[in-house]
């Protein structure tokens, strides 16, 4: 579950409903703000983000800057993305509990597009430092250090995944729209396309090709390219 280590499409597809990250992409890859509540491009290289207030981690502690810091630098530091699309950015220094600026080496335009990527999302700094000790587990640090929309119920490695809507996300009007969520690892195509048209599932986010034809053909289907 580090989202500094993990290159699995599986993997980030869950950690993507459970983690927040500053900026989420669009249906156009347009950066779209979801912890900030306003930012400014103050000049070619310098910009000022200001997160929401009251942005609660799943076990009641505030997200402040600190953790927003910690989590860049860790990033830039530890992930092969990080260490690419953070690598323009020359600091970053709080303002206050919700403030912070960052300023970058050149002009990099594309900024919020990079703290959109899974590399970025904001864990509580005092949990992954646990983690980074041994002293919990990563499944510890999901179910107590994240704000996203969704917490972690019950997994099964290589099975299942099960999320869990949270009740208490900080944007009402932006909170997850289902109770759960249950993502299944099915490795042939075949099952998957079978499990759709039987209403075993509802969505196959690895579609096989080889099934356009079939898919199309369904009435009860809907493909989305």
């Amino acid at each position: 579950w580090d989202p500094t280590a993990s290159t699995d499409v599986n993997t980030k597809n869950c950690m993507k409903n459970m983690l927040n990250r500053m900026f989420e992409t669009d249906e156009n890859l347009d950066p779209v703000p979801i912890m900030i509540e306003s930012y400014e491009q103050v000049d070619d290289y310098n910009w000022t983000f200001k997160i929401y207030e009251g942005i609660k981690f799943f076990d009641g502690n505030e997200c402040t800057t600190e953790d927003i810091l910690f989590n860049l630098e860790r990033s830039k530091t530890n992930s092969s993305s990080g260490k690419t699309l953070l690598a323009p950015i020359e600091a970053i220094e709080a303002v206050d509990d919700y403030t912070f600026t960052v300023k970058t080496s050149t002009i990099y335009g594309s900024l919020t597009t990079a703290l959109s990527n899974t590399s970025c999302a904001i864990l509580e700094k005092e949990w992954v430092e646990k983690a980074d000790k041994g002293e919990c587990d990563w499944d510890e640090v999901m179910r107590n250090g994240a704000t996203g929309r969704y917490y972690l119920g019950g997994r099964v490695i290589g099975d299942y995944v099960e999320l869990i809507k949270n009740p208490n996300y900080f944007n009402p009007d932006d909170s997850a729209k289902n109770e759960k969520l249950l993502f299944k690892i099915i490795p042939e195509a075949t099952t998957r396309t079978i499990m759709l048209q039987s209403g075993d599932a509802d969505l196959n986010v690895n579609f096989d090709t080889a099934a356009m034809d079939e898919v199309l053909k369904d009435p009860n289907l809907t493909l989305n390219e």
